[in-house]
């Protein structure tokens, strides 16, 4: 029999936790979110917060409705947002004409509600790494979310093909339209045996530099409160300044947190009393993410902090014996450091919706094929290879 049940703020001290490893992190992690809200730990996100218990397995889900600002960690409307953030750092004659434009389109996307959405195993990171599902518990929990929600469009993402062949195929079969998002970096330590001698040349030539440089690899069992605000201003650094403002705004409050219930595994690297580079690490099911990363952009060693970093997550990844997902961006240096790129997937369904939102989705889906000349993993043969 099939167990579904929807907990929020408001009802959360009447779930019954499942007794496993995946419950227990939820419940460290996600549970202080759902009681007092996620701004307190993530201040550019506001959202409605719901764990969704099916069977022994606890899901994260994010409700929102509109919230045009919010990072892009819960909102489709995060396009338009980046789209005006560039633009204004742009100078000219096209400045003012772009800008109408994007309004223009933003103005439809809100028209077609493009905010009202549900995510599915939102962890509020930007990977996000799935339990164990079964077909029948795709269809089921499917099923329940598009009744509870008749007006939201239901968001699987993170969808790589190299962990998540089994579950997209389920979500295809389930009618979710499938769209490319991004290739994303994942190195395997079972394949050390198939790299070049360049590969390894590398791993030694980025570990040397360490110790050249003079760096003291520090964890997060030894990091102050003083070192945790420097760890949060090399992060805004990179995130915040150098990509986009619509990452995700981290707290003092959610690092202390993370760090004090060693959810986010914190390893800085130290020179003279200060850190100058940082990586956080979350394992779960094999995998292992890397969601908080920052370093010190001003100085001559930004590049080799950089190379350091990826040297300290390869050495994680070998000594757990586990796969690790560096997200996007730098495919060449990563790729010369053993990692394979993969096309990952966000899975939208929308049959229960009006026709007019369903037919924009359509031609969306459409339009994402043939600009990124991607098509449907399994339209490719590209399986579960894990």
């Amino acid at each position: 029999m099939m167990e579904i049940e929807l907990f929020d703020k408001n009802n959360i001290d009447q779930l019954h936790w499942p007794e496993n490893e995946e419950a227990f992190l939820v419940r460290s992690y996600l549970l202080p979110m759902v009681k007092e809200g996620v701004k307190a730990y993530i201040s550019n996100v506001e959202t409605n917060l719901y764990l969704l218990r099916i069977n022994a397995t606890i899901l994260p889900l994010t409700v929102n409705d509109r919230q045009y600002d919010n990072s892009y960690l819960t909102s489709n409307y995060f396009p338009i947002k980046y789209l005006e953030e560039q633009n204004s750092k742009r100078r000219g004659l096209l400045k003012p004409i772009l800008r109408s434009l994007i309004q223009s389109v933003g103005l439809f996307l809100k028209g077609i509600k493009i905010n009202k959405v549900v995510i599915v195993n939102n962890w509020l990171l930007t990977t996000n790494i799935y339990p164990k599902l079964t077909a029948k518990e795709i269809n089921a929990l499917t099923d329940f979310l598009s009744l509870r929600f008749p007006d939201h469009l239901l968001v699987f993402r993170s969808l790589n093909t190299r962990k998540c062949g089994e579950l997209t195929q389920w979500l295809e079969d389930k009618h979710y339209r499938l769209m490319f998002a991004r290739n994303v970096c994942i190195y395997d330590p079972e394949q050390r045996e198939n790299f070049s001698s360049k590969v390894f040349y590398h791993h030694r030539r980025d570990r040397r530099l360490i110790q050249e440089e003079k760096y003291e690899i520090v964890r997060y069992e030894t990091l102050t409160q003083e070192e945790i605000k420097r760890l949060l201003q090399l992060y805004g650094e990179l995130y915040l300044k150098r990509h986009t403002q619509y990452s995700p705004h981290f707290t003092a409050k959610f690092l202390k947190e993370a760090q004090e219930k060693e959810i986010l595994q914190l390893v800085g690297l130290k020179k003279e009393g200060t850190i100058f580079g940082v990586i956080g690490f979350i394992e779960r099911e094999k995998t292992l993410i890397a969601p908080f990363c920052g370093y010190e952009h001003a100085t001559e060693e930004a590049g080799h902090l950089y190379r350091m970093l990826t040297i300290l997550a390869i050495d994680e990844a070998e000594k757990r014996e586990v796969l690790l997902n560096d997200g996007s961006g730098g495919e060449a240096p990563k790729h010369y450091r053993g990692m394979k790129s993969f096309p990952e997937y966000v899975a939208l369904y929308d049959r229960h919706l009006p026709v007019h939102r369903r037919l924009i989705w359509n031609l969306a889906e459409r339009i994402v094929r043939r600009v990124s000349h991607k098509r449907a993993p399994f339209q490719q043969k590209i399986m579960d290879s894990s």
